[in-house]
């Protein structure tokens, strides 16, 4: 399935994927948590995406279970999962690219895919292993934007002309006092963001029983966030990766999972930046627009397989780094070499891609500050 946030009531055996089905199906408590209805309230957590960092919820008796972790349904306790290096007799670029070839293939066997595809990486490496089924794909970009020059559209319509296969260009309209109120219905809360028009698009357009839509992010196949200096305070330095710098309520919540996120890490010998990404970013924010498509369309993650995040976090970080990100590179490579000639992410300002591809992370903080200071 596709990125999904699960919760738990703390005083109750109850386990959903929906805090507006449990609310509306069992007769529990529903105190709201203060301190969650304030930071949802405030300016940063609204520019940020609505994105939650932590386990809290709107409501002061329910949890959310962080990725990699598992629930014990009778001590109702949380821990991390035991972590393991795969053996599967390939090396890791081999079983990725076979893993995703093979799970698009599966889809494609029982549904008609609907497949975004961008500048990005992820979609590339998606792209790259979907080259037997690409004719039965439905390819496609949203595009916000008036021109068609944005390298989101520019690139995907050169790849598709180019390699032969069909793409769609979708401008969806404003949102529809219907559908807002039906997804109201539906969520214990919305945004109002340039991808909820995406939701809606879904809704009005496709059939749930025969379409499914694909989604690309993968939390683990390149590095997201900057090690801190040596020295930095930890707590700061992940607030500010998440884009919270100076938030108390994120402060909190990082200072109650850093210490066993710290143990862990050192003990499996993963990135700790990696394992904030991955628990923290894609556990809360990762899974929101995946619940509201819940109300249009069935979703599916080729990269979310656990044996494929395992996979990953066994390769050398060196290798998940910007701007070569050499391991989905090599996916690319190994799958449809020929994808290799378009560029991705390109920047339309080459001193921009420059410094943002080799300045030290002292000196490109620096600069993000002085930008977001300008603008």
């Amino acid at each position: 399935l596709a990125h999904k946030s699960v919760y738990y009531h703390t005083d109750s055996r109850l386990v959903t994927t929906s805090l507006k089905l449990l609310f509306d199906s069992v007769d529990v408590e529903q105190q709201k948590n203060p301190d969650a209805v304030a930071f949802m309230n405030s300016s940063q957590f609204k520019n940020n995406e609505s994105a939650f960092i932590g386990d809290k919820t709107l409501f002061q008796d329910v949890r959310c279970v962080l990725p990699n972790h598992v629930l014990d349904m009778d001590a109702m306790e949380l821990s991390r999962r035991l972590l393991f290096s795969p053996d599967h007799g390939q090396s890791p670029v081999e079983y990725i690219a076979d893993s995703i070839s093979a799970s698009m293939q599966s889809f494609n066997d029982e549904f008609h895919l609907l497949t975004p595809i961008t500048a990005g990486w992820d979609s590339r490496m998606i792209l790259a292993c979907s080259k037997d089924i690409v004719r039965d794909v439905t390819w496609y970009t949203f595009s916000d934007w008036s021109s068609g020059e944005h390298p989101d559209v520019k690139i995907p319509k050169r790849i598709a002309a180019e390699q032969d296969f069909d793409y769609s260009i979708h401008h969806p309209r404003d949102l529809e006092d219907d559908f807002q109120s039906a997804l109201s219905d539906y969520l214990c809360w919305t945004r109002n963001l340039p991808k909820t028009k995406h939701v809606q698009f879904f809704y009005n357009n496709y059939d749930v029983e025969k379409h499914v839509y694909v989604t690309g992010n993968g939390p683990i196949y390149k590095l997201h966030y900057d090690s801190p200096e040596s020295g930095a305070n930890m707590v700061e330095h992940c607030c500010e990766m998440l884009q919270y710098p100076g938030n108390e309520y994120v402060e909190h919540e990082i200072e109650e999972w850093l210490p066993g996120a710290t143990e862990y890490a050192k003990e499996n010998d993963v990135l700790l930046m990696n394992l904030l990404y991955w628990e923290q970013r894609m556990g809360r924010w990762g899974a929101l627009a995946s619940r509201e498509k819940d109300i249009a369309i069935r979703g599916v993650s080729p990269l979310s397989n656990y044996n494929l995040l395992l996979t990953a976090l066994s390769v050398d970080s060196s290798r998940l780094s910007a701007p070569d990100h050499d391991l989905i590179s090599s996916v690319i490579e190994a799958k449809w070499p020929e994808l290799q000639q378009y560029t991705i992410n390109p920047s339309k300002n080459p001193l921009k891609a420059k410094i943002a591809s080799s300045a030290p992370y002292p000196v490109e903080r620096f600069l993000r500050y002085v930008n977001a200071k300008m603008s």
